[in-house]
């Protein structure tokens, strides 16, 4: 264990507030230093320096306890912006984002998976300086980078995929590290998709534990306890995708059998409504679905399409129970592609909760879909990034020496 230095619990402290305008919206000097049980001068010079980087606003008088009345201060939104990155099996998304999450320009490049690495990681630093020259009049903070998974931040590696061969041995950090100018955070996509639900998304928690279900071509689980994404010994706690639900199931490209990821993506989905339609003679007609063609079909309630949901659904439970006897959360969120189904998604997962032999323990935590209409992985990007300048406060001041 090491302590702390004074410049340490300086940083700390500037981050403990830095945290609290993002989550309050807007605050007063007194109301923090009630939230963070700072003496209030601590505030006052916090404040100062963060209205000397431009960083936090006043926006004017404000009725406090007891009807005092008091400055209110919020986050400077629009002087300081992210670069977003999401890295999916089929495409990337690169965007610009301000301290909101409000995406400022967002680019959707696809690519084959036969492309291999070496082509796509050229790619993306095409369009990512592209998109930088066009706004260089912006401070930029930082970059984040979401991935899918298992994703190992020490050596900056994927580890094998389902459906995305040759990405293992190359190291994606070092690659695009020494690129870019500004500091880049990469993660899983789940803890990215995590992280946006958390800091970005309209009425989230504010403390507890929220558990966020990736639910794409993989499958994977970010926890965040109080603002904090839990990462585990190796980075890659949540890896629910890799969990076994049938002892028996065809081998994952992980050496593990019957892997949930195989049995609950949207990609599985696709899989069971071309397979039911096949034992119908109608094999035709789920061959090349879209997860939006899928969706389409299970709104119309065909009766295929439900049913795959339903087989998916029971295999999903798995996963979301095994999170609900690990974490004991608050809440649940169920995100990317699958979330694309909406209310019927929602429906057969409280259904089949309510059938399993831990209701009791699932009765007592919020389930819901995510709250992004677009990809929230890619949100969360632009989320990874905002958290590291929440962490790291001196960001602002030293990019805006750097900015004159």
């Amino acid at each position: 264990m090491q302590g702390n230095n004074l410049t340490s619990i300086q940083e700390m402290n500037r981050s403990l507030v830095l945290r609290l305008l993002k989550k309050n919206a807007v605050s007063t000097r007194v109301g923090i230093a009630k939230q963070t049980g700072l003496q209030q001068a601590t505030i006052t010079n916090i404040i100062n320096d963060f209205m000397n980087w431009g960083i936090v606003k006043e926006t004017g008088a404000m009725e406090s306890e007891r009807g005092r009345r008091s400055i209110g201060i919020a986050l400077n939104h629009d002087d300081y912006y992210v670069l977003g990155l999401r890295l999916t099996r089929r495409y990337f998304f690169i965007g610009i984002f301000n301290l909101t999450g409000k995406a400022i320009e967002v680019k959707k490049v696809l690519f084959d998976s036969s492309d291999g690495p070496r082509s796509v990681i050229r790619r993306i630093k095409k369009a990512s300086a592209e998109m930088m020259a066009r706004h260089n009049d912006k401070r930029i903070l930082t970059a984040g980078m979401a991935l899918p998974g298992p994703y190992y931040p020490e050596s900056g590696a994927l580890s094998a995929i389902t459906d995305f061969p040759g990405w293992e041995n190359v190291s994606i950090k070092r690659e695009l590290c020494e690129f870019f100018d500004i500091p880049l955070i990469i993660d899983h996509d789940a803890n990215a998709g995590a992280l946006a639900e958390w800091w970005l998304a309209p009425n989230s928690i504010s403390r507890g534990t929220m558990v966020y279900i990736a639910a794409g071509q993989g499958v994977g689980a970010g926890i965040i306890h109080d603002g904090k994404v839990f990462r585990g010994a190796l980075g890659t706690a949540g890896e629910i995708g890799h969990m076994t639900v049938d002892i028996s199931g065809p081998k994952c490209v992980c050496g593990n059998r019957g892997c949930l990821t195989n049995y609950a993506s949207s990609t599985a989905l696709i899989n069971e409504i071309y397979a039911i339609n096949s034992q119908n003679r109608d094999a035709a007609r789920g061959e090349k679905l879209t997860i939006e063609q899928a969706a389409m079909l299970i709104e119309q309630q065909d009766p295929c399409a439900c049913k795959a949901l339903q087989r998916i659904v029971a295999y999903l439970c798995a996963g979301i129970n095994t999170c609900i006897c690990s974490y004991a959360p608050d809440e649940i969120i169920i995100g990317d592609e699958l979330s694309i189904i909406g209310p019927p998604l929602a429906a057969e997962i409280v259904k089949a909760l309510d059938s399993s032999s831990t209701r009791s323990l699932s009765e007592h935590v919020t389930i819901k879909l995510s709250s992004f209409d677009s990809d929230p992985a890619f949100i969360g990007a632009a989320a990874l990034a905002i958290d590291y300048a929440l962490e790291h406060t001196r960001i602002f001041a030293d990019t805006r020496l750097a900015r004159g």
